[in-house]
């Protein structure tokens, strides 16, 4: 298929993968992998997830340019009932994440941003991809596709995680995952986070138009993380970064950074 407007088009040289038709009433998780779109390098991919089934049922692949592909994207996820999309928000990912917010799309994954417990609760949209994160991302994905809940129904995806592995970087003191030397790997990324878009979201809600940005119900979130209440988990929440931050400034004191 090739996508025209808000419509597809059949095409043999398409750019679009349709393993299963939009089912009415169905919830779905997209996940953006954003490239340059340079011929020979990595592709721009969107990747579609069905959320009851756990099963990829479409997939945009393109080399075309960042605002086509951004558009191309945004098309895709709109057909398949304003699935709740997960792009990056950093390097080329910036374009889709400002087409969505131009467009007041009304399902993006978005992550808290704040400072301190004192600071106000601001959201970013998307999803920045750091060698810390995308370690996180990438593990997750692993997780439910070796405990046999991921349904992928293309070789090519497959064929891309073969090659996707640890590798070195600053002077081999460090590692992140990518693709091994004239490899690609935006369909392993795309699927991971089109992942993340689901578990992101443990309230499934169809998408509500034109009400801006979803964000997770504070009152359900306790439940479907076993707290028995809203103030039981503000209290495990704060507890748990305050643990962190104290075991950042003992790491640095030990170091003798920082002197009692």
């Amino acid at each position: 298929y090739n996508i025209s407007g808000s419509n597809l088009v059949q095409d043999e040289n398409g750019t679009v993968w349709m393993y299963e038709e939009p089912q009415a009433g169905a919830l779905y998780a997209v996940g953006s992998d954003c490239a340059e779109g340079i011929t020979g390098g990595d592709a721009n991919c969107t990747r579609i997830l069905r959320r009851d089934t756990l099963t990829y049922v479409a997939e945009l692949h393109t080399q075309s340019k960042m605002h086509v592909y951004a558009e191309e994207a945004l098309a895709l996820t709109r057909l398949y009932n304003d699935g709740r999309i997960c792009p990056e928000n950093n390097n080329m990912g910036v374009t889709l994440v400002d087409l969505l917010r131009r467009e007041a799309y009304p399902n993006v994954y978005t992550r808290e941003k704040k400072a301190t417990l004192d600071d106000p609760t601001t959201y970013d949209l998307g999803f920045k991809t750091t060698p810390g994160t995308k370690d996180a991302l990438i593990n997750q994905m692993v997780a439910y596709f070796e405990a046999g809940d991921l349904t992928f129904p293309d070789a090519a995806t497959l064929q891309e995680m073969g090659w996707f592995i640890r590798v070195p970087y600053a002077q081999g003191r460090h590692f992140k995952y990518g693709a091994i030397t004239g490899k690609h790997d935006d369909r392993v990324m795309a699927s991971a986070l089109a992942v993340e878009a689901h578990v992101s979201d443990p309230v499934a809600v169809m998408p509500r138009v034109g009400a801006g940005p979803p964000l997770p119900s504070y009152d359900d979130i306790p439940d479907a993380l076993g707290y028995a209440d809203a103030r039981a988990w503000e209290h495990a929440r704060r507890s748990l970064k305050r643990g962190v931050k104290q075991k950042r400034l003992n790491s640095k004191a030990q170091a003798g950074r920082y002197q009692a």
